[in-house]
């Protein structure tokens, strides 16, 4: 959902610094508000089999962080 994507969002923001990728693991608490399970920055799984896309788009984006 939005809320969701919004949420994870804000979870990469509140690094120290924006992380090229991650996984933000979420689940919702006993008072059904959007809680934070695990915030993966090492070795994510990003589930490219799924969207083979998403790897060309995370390669572009790291050789883009590598030169400027």
């Amino acid at each position: 959902s939005l809320e969701e994507i919004s949420f994870a969002e804000k979870a990469n923001r509140a690094c120290p610094e924006l992380p090229i990728y991650s996984r933000v693991d979420i689940f919702t608490n006993n008072e059904g508000e959007i809680a934070l399970s695990e915030l993966e920055l090492i070795e994510p799984e990003l589930w490219f089999r799924f969207f083979p896309h998403a790897s060309e788009l995370l390669a572009k984006a790291i050789k883009h962080k590598l030169s400027s």
